[in-house]
């Protein structure tokens, strides 16, 4: 009986995560920022990249939000050197996306 099941791959994406991710990128333009969610495959593992930026001074920010072989969700910083936030629904860790992803940061040029 066990050479009938099918191993359930717990690293993809659901239809419901990608429209919460469509969500997070018309909740960003809606605040005059350029956003960009890219949907890509990288070592066999599914993954989105995050792009969020504005027409000022500071350069775009990038985030990666990937899913783990147990289903949970990784939110990192784009070279992987940061882990943001962990959970076990897309929800927990796009909450976790640091403010830079919705607001530029401005230097004043005080010291």
């Amino acid at each position: 009986m066990a050479s009938n099941l099918v191993p359930l791959d717990l690293t993809r994406f659901s239809l419901a995560d990608a429209a919460k991710i469509e969500a997070l990128q018309k909740k960003t333009c809606m605040m005059r920022r350029w956003c960009r969610c890219d949907r890509v495959e990288e070592n066999g593992q599914e993954l989105y990249l995050l792009y969020s930026g504005d027409n000022g001074p500071a350069p775009y920010v990038t985030y990666r939000v990937s899913r783990r072989p147990d289903g949970s969700y990784v939110l990192e910083n784009d070279n992987k050197t940061l882990k943001i936030a962990t959970g076990q629904t897309i929800d927990v860790v796009l909450k976790a996306l640091p403010q830079n992803f919705f607001f530029t940061e401005y230097q004043t040029g005080r010291t």
